[in-house]
C-alpha cells in the first residue's frame, strides 16, 4: 500500500474532495499546504510569525519559510502515512524536500480540462456568513441565492469568475508540467481523469492505494 502520497491538480479538479475521501478511507492525515501555513501563524512559531510579516503585507511568503514550514511538519509525523496537497509547486521546492530525506511513494495527477474547471467553478456559490457552498448546476440552494442553512446571501467569489478561472488555471499548468517531468522519472506518477464521476475516480484512488 501507497502511505506518503501528494496529489497534484488544478483548482477545481477535485483533488480536494478525493484527500478527504481518501484519508477518511485509509485513516491518513491529510495535509493542505494553507492549513499548515495558518496553524503555523494561529501557534505563533518563529516561522509562522516570519511568515505572517510577509503575509500581513500582502506579499508572497519566500520559499526559504515555506520549505522550512512544511519539512518540519512531515517530519514531525514520523511514521505516519499521509496526503499532501498544495505544496510543493516549484522544482526547487521539491527538490528541497529531497534533501531533506522526504519521498513519496506516488505523485496522483488530476488531469483535466479547462472547459470542465470553468464548468465547475464559475458556476459555485459561496455563503460569506457561515461558509456554506453550492452550485447553480450541480448542488443549487433551495431558494436561488438564499443559503440553505442560515439564509444569508450567496455571492460568487472573485476567485470563483471566470476570467480568474482561466488565468489560475493557466498559470498551474506553467507550473505542474515541470513537476511532472520531475516526478514522471522516478516513475511514481498516476494519472486520473479528474473529469469522470466522483464514484469512478475513487475507484481508481482505491486501485493506485492498494498498488504494492
Amino acid at each position: 500500500m501507497k502511505t506518503k502520497i501528494l496529489l497534484l491538480g488544478a483548482p477545481g479538479s477535485g483533488k480536494g474532495t478525493q484527500a478527504k475521501y481518501l484519508a477518511g478511507k485509509y485513516n491518513f492525515l491529510h495535509i493542505a499546504m494553507g492549513d499548515i501555513l495558518r496553524q503555523e501563524v494561529q501557534d505563533k512559531t518563529p516561522l509562522g510569525l516570519e511568515a505572517k510579516s510577509f503575509m500581513d503585507k500582502g506579499a508572497l511568503v519566500p520559499d526559504e519559510v515555506v520549505n522550512n514550514i512544511v519539512v518540519n511538519k512531515l517530519k514531525s509525523l514520523e511514521r505516519s502515512p499521509f496526503i499532501l496537497d498544495g505544496f510543493p509547486r516549484t522544482i526547487p521546492q521539491a527538490e528541497f524536500l529531497e534533501k531533506n530525506a522526504i519521498a513519496f511513494d506516488c505523485v496522483i495527477y488530476f488531469k483535466i480540462s479547462l472547459e470542465s474547471v470553468l464548468d465547475r467553478m464559475s458556476g459555485r456559490l459561496t455563503c460569506p456568513k457561515c461558509g456554506a457552498s453550492f452550485h447553480i448546476k450541480y448542488n443549487p440552494p433551495k431558494k436561488e441565492g438564499i443559503c440553505d442553512l442560515c439564509g444569508g446571501p450567496l455571492i460568487v467569489r472573485d476567485d470563483d469568475k471566470p476570467e480568474t478561472v482561466k488565468r489560475r488555471f493557466e498559470t498551474y499548468l506553467k507550473q505542474t508540467q515541470p513537476l511532472l517531468d520531475f516526478y514522471q522519472k522516478k516513475g511514481i506518477v498516476f494519472e486520473v481523469d479528474a473529469e469522470q464521476n466522483i464514484d469512478d475516480i475513487q475507484k481508481m484512488l482505491i486501485g493506485v492505494v492498494d498498488r504494492k
